[in-house]
């Protein structure tokens, strides 16, 4: 998963939820996530989470 941008039209259609349904039922019972990419964005997350996605948190190390 990307990243979901629709104009006026994708919008009104609900495109970005139509590609998913779509996804999510060609891929069900395969062993494999769908990797939404979070976001603190209340408006994503609430999106997101209609899709049941849960929260994952990742580390970031740096070594100097």
């Amino acid at each position: 998963y990307l990243h979901a941008a629709s104009n006026e039209l994708g919008r009104r259609l609900f495109a970005i939820d139509l590609i998913l349904n779509s996804i999510i039922k060609e891929k069900a019972g395969k062993n494999i996530s769908l990797d939404f990419e979070g976001s603190e964005i209340p408006g994503v997350a609430k999106f997101v989470s209609r899709y049941g996605a849960i929260d994952e948190s990742y580390f970031c190390y740096t070594i100097k």
